[in-house]
Formats: structure tokens, sequence, C-alpha cells
């Protein structure tokens, strides 16, 4: 799901798995709303979003988008380093496989 139109969607690569579905959903309106009101329309079990680690003053003050969506007590929630955050972050499995 992205909140926003289709031009602003960063690439995304969806990995075959059996028995698993995957679309795409685009969303207007404020992010947090938006995840919340998809994840209880899905009835969500998990929800899974992708953090960069960029607003590091802000989100001290009002709180990251991840732990805005976690208040509300959907679904457990997982994030997913990318860009130059996942790059320095500690690696927890072997990437050379």
């Amino acid at each position: 799901m992205h909140v926003g139109n289709s031009a602003s969607m960063p690439a995304l690569r969806c990995p075959e798995v059996p028995g698993w579905t995957w679309s795409e959903e685009f969303h207007s309106g404020e992010v947090i709303q938006a995840i919340v009101r998809a994840a209880k329309d899905h009835e969500s079990d998990l929800i899974v979003m992708a953090t960069d680690g960029r607003n590091e003053f802000l989100d001290s003050l009002r709180g990251s988008h991840s732990e805005r969506v976690l208040s509300h007590g959907i679904a457990p929630l997982l994030t997913v380093p990318v860009g130059e955050l996942a790059a320095t972050s500690p690696a927890y499995y072997d990437r050379s496989h």
C-alpha cells in the first residue's frame, strides 16, 4: 500500500512465495489514518512498514510514522530499514547466501 499517487510510489519487487498473492493499493489522505484504515479493512494480522530513519528530530517530538501506527493497536508492526539506514544497520543474517 502506498499513500499518495502512483507516480510517487517507490519501486517494489515482491518475492514469489507459494500460496501468497500481492496487490498494489494507492490511498490518499493523511498517512497514519490511511494505514490504520486499510489495516482494519483488511483485518490485518501484521503491518510491515519501511523506515529510513530520516526525521530523527521531528520523530522525537511527535513520534515516527511507525510509532503512530503502532499506537492504534490494530496489529503487530514490523519495521524494515531501507536505504542508508539499511546499509548502516547491523546485519542479522548472512547476506552472502
